[in-house]
C-alpha cells in the first residue's frame, strides 16, 4: 500500500500541475493585493503602501525578533527591506517591479533578489492580458549565501478564442547551461457547456526532439454539470493507454467526496489511496456557500485514516477571518490543534494584519505577523499610447532607441527605486554609456503626462 501511495502522490503531482483545479466550488482564494477602486477617467485606487513583518527566530523561548519592511517607492517598485539580526540593521531583500495596464490590471511583475553587493537577474516574473489571464509564469530556487539560481520552471500559456485555456507548456531551467529546456505541455478539451472534456499531457523526447503523449484524462459530469470521474491513463512506449489515475467525485448535501484511486496491475482492479473531503455551510452569503472544514484521509488495511484538517471562519462580508490546521493523533484518537493564520481588516475594507500561530501544547503563540498600509493615489486610467513605445537594443552597451514618444521625458531609475538620470529625448537617440551594468526601469512621460514603463538591461 506505501508503494501505491507514493505512486498516486507522483500522479497528482503531474495531473495537477498540468491542469486546471477542479476542487469543488468554495474554495479559499485570499488577494493578496486588495484594491480598492473606482471606475472613472481619473482613477483612484488603494495601493499597497508598505508591510512590516515580524517573525520568531526562536519559537520554543519566544526570544529573537527579526524584522522585515517593504517600502514602496511607488505603484510600480517595491523594495523589501529585512533586518539582520546581528548588525541590527534594515538590508535590502528584494527588488518587485510591477507594471499595470490600468486601476488593478496587472500587466506584468518581476522580482529581483538583492545578493552580497548588488540586484542580480530575475527569479520570478509574470504576464497578463488586459482580461488578466496569466500568458507567463516564471519562478527560480535562489540561494541567498551563495547567490546562486538552483532550479526553475516556467509555463506559457495560449487560449482559445473564447478565453478558455488552450495550451499550458512547462519548461524547466538547465542551472549548468542556465537555458530553459522543454519539459511537458498540456491540451485542454471543453465539451459543449464549457466544461473540460478531456486533457492530453505529452513530455518532450529530447533524443527524438518531438512531443510523445504521456497521460490522457477524461472527465464526466452529472446534470448539474458537476465532475463526477477523472480517469487518468498513461500512454506506455507502444502507445497503449493503461490505467493509472482514477479520481471520483460525490456529492452528498453540504459534503463532497473525492477519493483517488490507482491501478493495481496485479490485482487487476482500482485500489483506494486518499481522499478529500470539503464541508460547506448551510448559510448563504452574497449567493455563495462558504467552505467551512477541509480535511484528508489515507486508506490503510480496509479503512479511512484522518490525517490533517482545516477549520475556516469568515465574518459577514464573506471574508476569511480564522484558518486553523490540525493534525490527527492516533495515540489521543482525536484532531489536535497544529497552526492557524488570521487576517484583519482595516476601515477601508482593505487586509490590515495577517498573522501566522503556532500551537505550544495548552495555547496559541504568534510566530509571524504581517502589517499592511496602503496610500491613495491618482492616475491615469489605460492609454493605447503606451502600446506604441519600443526601446531597442536591449540590452545595450552605449546608446538606446525609444521611438514613439517624441519630445519625451525619460527618468532612470535602479531597482532601489532611486532617481539615477533623466533627460527629454531629442529625437529617438538616447547615451547610457554612464550606466552601470545592470537592470533599469525607465518612466517614459509624454506631453500630455501620460507614462509607461520599460525594462532596460545595461551590459
Amino acid at each position: 500500500m506505501k508503494r501505491l501511495q507514493i505512486i498516486v502522490s507522483l500522479l497528482m503531482f503531474a495531473f495537477v500541475a498540468n491542469s486546471q483545479s477542479l476542487t469543488p466550488s468554495g474554495n479559499i482564494k485570499i488577494d493578496p493585493y486588495p484594491f480598492v477602486t473606482q471606475s472613472s477617467t481619473k482613477a483612484t485606487r488603494w495601493v499597497w503602501d508598505s508591510t512590516l513583518f515580524s517573525s520568531y527566530m526562536d519559537t520554543k523561548t519566544g526570544k529573537k525578533w527579526a524584522d522585515q519592511r517593504d517600502e514602496v517607492f511607488n505603484p510600480t517598485i517595491i523594495i523589501e527591506m529585512r533586518k539582520n539580526i546581528v548588525t541590527g540593521a534594515l538590508e535590502k531583500y528584494d527588488s518587485i517591479v510591477q507594471h499595470f495596464y490600468g486601476p488593478d490590471l496587472l500587466q506584468s511583475m518581476e522580482k529581483y533578489p538583492w545578493c552580497s553587493d548588488g540586484w542580480r537577474d530575475t527569479i520570478q516574473y509574470e504576464a497578463y492580458t488586459q482580461d488578466q489571464k496569466a500568458t507567463v509564469k516564471m519562478g527560480k530556487t535562489y540561494s541567498r549565501y551563495y547567490c546562486k539560481v538552483y532550479s526553475g520552471t516556467k509555463n506559457l500559456y495560449s487560449y482559445y478564442d473564447d478565453g478558455s485555456l488552450y495550451t499550458n507548456l512547462l519548461f524547466v531551467l538547465d542551472t549548468i547551461n542556465m537555458v530553459w529546456v522543454k519539459s511537458d505541455q498540456t491540451f485542454y478539451f471543453y465539451n459543449e457547456h464549457g466544461d473540460i472534456d478531456s486533457t492530453v499531457i505529452q513530455k518532450w523526447n529530447e533524443v527524438n526532439n518531438t512531443w510523445e503523449n504521456y497521460f490522457i484524462s477524461s472527465y464526466n459530469y452529472d446534470s448539474q454539470n458537476r465532475v463526477t470521474q477523472v480517469r487518468t491513463q498513461r500512454v506506455d512506449e507502444n502507445g497503449q493507454l493503461k490505467d493509472t489515475l482514477f479520481t471520483y467525485y460525490i456529492y452528498s448535501g453540504l459534503e463532497t467526496y473525492v477519493t483517488y484511486q490507482v491501478w493495481d496491475a496485479v490485482r487487476n482492479n482500482w485500489q483506494d489511496v486518499s481522499r478529500e473531503v470539503y464541508i460547506y455551510s448551510n448559510t448563504i452569503i452574497n449567493g455563495d456557500t462558504l467552505l467551512i472544514e477541509y480535511y484528508t484521509q489515507e486508506y490503510n488495511a480496509g479503512a479511512w485514516d484522518n490525517v490533517e484538517d482545516f477549520l475556516y471562519e469568515y465574518d459577514s462580508l464573506k471574508r476569511i477571518i480564522t484558518k486553523t490546521g490540525r493534525r490527527w493523533s492516533t495515540s489521543d484518537n482525536q484532531w489536535t490543534d497544529s497552526a492557524r493564520v488570521r487576517y484583519e481588516y482595516n476601515e477601508n475594507n482593505l487586509l490590515g494584519r495577517y498573522y501566522q500561530d503556532a500551537w505550544f501544547g495548552s495555547s496559541w503563540g504568534n510566530t509571524y505577523n504581517e502589517t499592511y498600509y496602503y496610500s491613495q493615489v491618482q492616475y491615469n486610467a489605460l492609454s493605447e499610447w503606451s502600446n506604441g513605445i519600443e526601446i531597442y537594443p536591449n540590452p545595450a552597451t552605449d546608446y538606446v532607441r525609444i521611438t514613439g514618444v517624441p519630445d519625451g521625458l525619460v527618468k532612470i531609475y535602479n531597482l532601489s527605486g532611486q532617481l539615477i538620470y533623466q533627460s527629454r529625448l531629442a529625437g529617438d537617440l538616447m547615451n547610457i554609456s554612464h550606466l552601470q551594468p545592470g537592470v533599469y526601469i525607465l518612466k517614459v512621460s509624454d506631453n500630455n503626462n501620460n507614462q509607461t514603463n520599460l525594462r532596460l538591461i545595461k551590459q
